[in-house]
């Protein structure tokens, strides 16, 4: 049992040491080499602990997305209490915190080009990105019951594509006119759903 305690547990250090390099040197950057020691693990064990190298940039992608799921879980905790509504919404696909820090969005952006090289990855992006509208779809239709579900889905979709973008230039330290720009074009799209 202690052994596969020890396996996940150095998994997920080479997992998160992996994370920091692509942030630092790109995906291509990332080299095992880089990898060891910014996770203070000998090479020659992290083919032990994670696998090849697909293996690993497919345990990073199913990593991020369980981030993900997970925190669409609590936010939905959260939006389905009394008084919360699509402001509420609204402020938290800007403000996902460390799931859309400027480093996390490297990686992201990294991991989307790199995609097509990797079909498993792009495959679980995709249905990741997928879940993510339909997620979003779902919060608005309670919000907006008697709202089209087709014009549901469009407005979820433009409503991620602006947290992506807003996510994306995180790094500028935005101020806070454009914050509320972006906050405004998604309440625009918000109400084509109606009351």
């Amino acid at each position: 049992m202690a052994r596969k305690s020890v396996k996940i547990q150095r998994s997920k250090e080479i997992i998160d040491a992996f994370e920091r390099c692509i942030a630092k040197w790109g995906l291509d950057g990332a080299s095992l080499e880089r990898i060891a020691t910014e996770s203070g693990i000998k090479r020659p064990a992290l083919r032990h602990f994670i696998g090849n190298r697909n293996e690993l940039i497919i345990a990073l992608v199913k990593s991020m997305v369980g981030e993900y799921k997970f925190a669409q879980s609590s936010m939905t905790k959260i939006l389905r209490k009394a008084d919360r509504g699509p402001d509420e919404l609204i402020s938290m696909l800007l403000f996902q915190s460390d799931l859309t820090s400027s480093s996390r969005i490297l990686v992201l952006m990294n991991l989307y080009a790199a995609a097509p090289r990797y079909p498993k990855v792009q495959k679980e992006l995709r249905d990741w990105y997928k879940n993510y509208v339909n997620w979003t779809a779902d919060r608005l239709q309670e919000f907006k019951p008697k709202a089209d579900k087709k014009l549901v889905k469009v407005v979820a979709s433009g409503l991620i594509g602006i947290a992506f973008n807003y996510a994306s230039l995180s790094s500028l330290e935005l101020d806070d006119d454009q914050l509320e720009q972006a906050a405004q074009a998604c309440r625009t799209l918000i109400g084509l759903l109606g009351k």
